[in-house]
């Protein structure tokens, strides 16, 4: 099976715990693609299809999917349009529909504001996926919490709620994610 990897906004396999989450899908039977999709200054849909894209040149199946972050939000979009076996949402970030409030400006200094005014307008869908896993540290943000809840019910998906754990691929989060695999 082949793991697309999709890391955090502005972060590369080097940061956090993506070598922990590569070695453990290795071990796991997978072979892992990075996806080095990032939605600043970009539209939403236009990053969605170039990962839609990126896994359609690939003939491997079966397919899983994994992000942290942004990626698992990228991630969790993609797997709407794609069937996969497995996908893995990481502390998605609430960026879409409502989740971003009347007041865009710090979330314009991230991403860029019509890039901000675009995920506002964008719906969440719901995954095709076999199996769906949802993950939250238990001291992420209330918002986040809350749409990784709401989103693991919609999915009927596995929610895994990680203890006393904030937005870090820390080794009990990456443990958590590799009894997944």
């Amino acid at each position: 099976m082949k793991l697309y990897l999709i890391p955090a906004y502005q972060e590369t396999i080097r940061n956090q715990g993506y070598r922990r989450i590569i070695t453990a899908a290795e071990k796991a039977g997978y072979g892992v693609e990075i996806l080095n999709l990032q939605i600043q200054n970009r539209k939403f849909n236009e990053v969605i299809a170039e990962g839609i894209e990126m896994i359609n040149r690939s003939t491997s199946e079966p397919k899983a999917i994994l992000g942290f972050s942004t990626g698992a939000l990228i991630a969790y979009q993609i797997a709407t349009k794609i069937r996969f076996e497995k996908a893995f949402f990481c502390s998605l970030s609430p960026l879409l529909e409502d989740d971003i409030p009347k007041t865009i400006t710090p979330y314009v200094r991230y991403f860029g504001k019509e890039t901000v005014l675009d995920l506002k307008k964008q719906k969440y869908g719901t995954s095709l996926a076999n199996e769906t896993f949802f993950f939250t540290g238990d001291h992420e943000g209330r918002k986040l919490i809350s749409r990784t809840k709401t989103l693991a019910v919609k999915n009927d998906g596995n929610l895994i709620v990680i203890k006393d754990n904030d937005h870090e691929l820390n080794r009990d989060y990456t443990k958590e994610i590799s009894l997944k695999l």
